[in-house]
């Protein structure tokens, strides 16, 4: 399966689908294995519209600044009724590409009639 591609400066969403039922969880802790590890939890808003069968995380540009380009796995645990469960799924990687967008100063070339 694909890995979730973001870009480097890219503000987005992205959609955690899985086969386990966390609905009840109390908290959720999404990292990605980057060389500085990034976390984003439920208790800190970062992590929203938890459902039976997916959640949505929310990443920031700021969170990748620093990272180089590549494939990163994800992972993701969830703490129900005080116990603590890894959560399956896939793709359980993300692809960090180059930002979509490049200054080409004050030039435009191309035939735009």
């Amino acid at each position: 399966m694909k890995p979730i591609e973001i870009y480097q400066d890219e503000d987005k969403s992205i959609i955690v689908e899985m086969n386990e039922d966390i609905s009840a969880a109390t908290e959720i802790e999404f990292s990605i294995e980057t060389p500085t590890r990034i976390t984003k939890t439920l208790t800190a808003a970062q992590i929203s519209n938890v459902t039976a069968t997916q959640f949505t995380v929310q990443i920031d540009a700021a969170d990748f600044a620093s990272t180089r380009t590549g494939e990163y796995k994800y992972q993701a645990r969830a703490t129900l009724a005080s116990r603590k469960y890894n959560i399956k799924f896939t793709p359980n990687k993300v692809k960090i590409m180059d930002s979509v967008f490049v200054d080409v100063g004050n030039s435009l070339a191309g035939d735009y009639s």
